[in-house]
């Protein structure tokens, strides 16, 4: 049985980062990710069973942070939940944002990867899931408090509008700097649409 040759690990893996994002999945190629880090195709599949495992590879650690983060966000929302104060949700909403702006500066890449980058790929599928859950447990979250009811449809398009505009700084091709300067300029106007959602719905 061949050994692996695990000193050719990191060459793949920056071979495949810079292919993936120069290419995105579909267009990206595993010859060219084997010439690009100066090994076979033979030696990538020995490691990575095809292209959507070894894109999906380059994200796995984004994607445990993202997870990671998910608790102290609703633990925000469920002292949001208790209160019933407007400013405790804006608080919590603030605090997810601020989340959303450090993953956005420390894995500029793999946001890069995700958003713009994984058409065609399971991990397109992930960011849909994510997208989705999202829009249920804001609904759930505001239905259990709320004196009226719940336009679900209407909570999902402003999700969804907030992770479009996501894509659309990261699509322009910005540094990290000047994304997380960009998005920090779009966040009061999406703040300000869900205070006033917020406000309708506890408002007798």
């Amino acid at each position: 049985m061949a050994v692996k040759d695990h000193s050719l690990d990191n060459k793949i893996i920056h071979a495949a980062w810079d292919e993936f994002l120069e290419h995105g999945f579909v267009a990206a190629s595993m010859h060219k990710i084997a010439d690009r880090a100066g090994v076979t195709t033979g030696a990538l599949y020995t490691r990575y069973k095809n292209k959507d495992a070894l894109f999906g590879s380059l994200l796995s650690e984004f994607f445990s942070v993202t997870q990671a983060c998910s608790e102290p966000v609703a633990k925000k929302y469920y002292e949001a939940e208790e209160s019933g104060s407007t400013a405790d949700f804006l608080s919590a909403m603030e605090f997810e944002e601020q989340m959303y702006l450090n993953l956005l500066f420390e894995h500029y890449e793999a946001c890069v990867l995700l958003f713009c980058r994984s058409h065609g790929s399971s991990a397109e599928e992930f960011l849909s899931a994510m997208i989705s859950h999202k829009v249920t447990t804001t609904v759930d979250f505001l239905e259990k408090t709320a004196m009226h009811p719940v336009n679900r449809e209407a909570v999902r398009l402003l999700m969804e509008a907030n992770f479009h505009i996501y894509r659309k700084i990261i699509e322009a091709g910005y540094g990290k700097t000047e994304a997380v300067s960009c998005m920090k300029d779009v966040q009061p106007f999406l703040h300000a649409g869900w205070k006033e959602l917020y406000e309708q719905l506890h408002t007798a």
